[in-house]
């Protein structure tokens, strides 16, 4: 049996359209002005062009910069990523450690330098006030 068959079925959707509708037509006037913007001049697009080719511009120098930057980093890579740079660092590190030794001889050194003059010259002192 289809509802527009029975008249009291009728009735009550006849009763329930306008609160159907209800929500709509708010939605559509709510809507109205959201939905329509103002136009744009001319003058305002050929402004707002010229800030994106600027824009454009920048974006093309920095990806020349940054293929410049990759290529670098490549040529750095093999200069310095390989097993021949980490064994130059190893001897250049057992070589400051070998230096840093060397210095604590010298200062050793110079101390005993210095201990021996001082005894010689009071061994000549003693041996000139013997000959008097």
């Amino acid at each position: 049996m289809k509802i527009f068959q029975r008249p009291d079925l009728m009735r009550s959707s006849l009763r329930l359209r306008p609160l159907l509708l209800l929500p709509a037509l708010s939605a559509l006037l709510f809507a109205g002005p959201v939905s329509c913007s103002r136009s744009v001049s001319n003058a305002e697009m050929r402004i707002e062009e010229e800030k994106r080719d600027k824009l454009l511009l920048e974006v093309r120098k920095m990806d020349t910069e940054n293929k410049g930057l990759k290529s670098e980093k490549q040529e750095l890579k093999k200069n310095y990523g390989g097993s021949e740079h980490l064994q130059k660092i190893k001897q250049i590190d057992a070589l400051k450690k070998e230096i840093a030794d060397l210095q604590i001889i010298k200062v050793e050194v110079a101390e005993k330098v210095t201990r021996f003059t001082d005894g010689v010259k009071a061994h000549r002192a003693y041996l000139s006030s013997q000959e008097q």
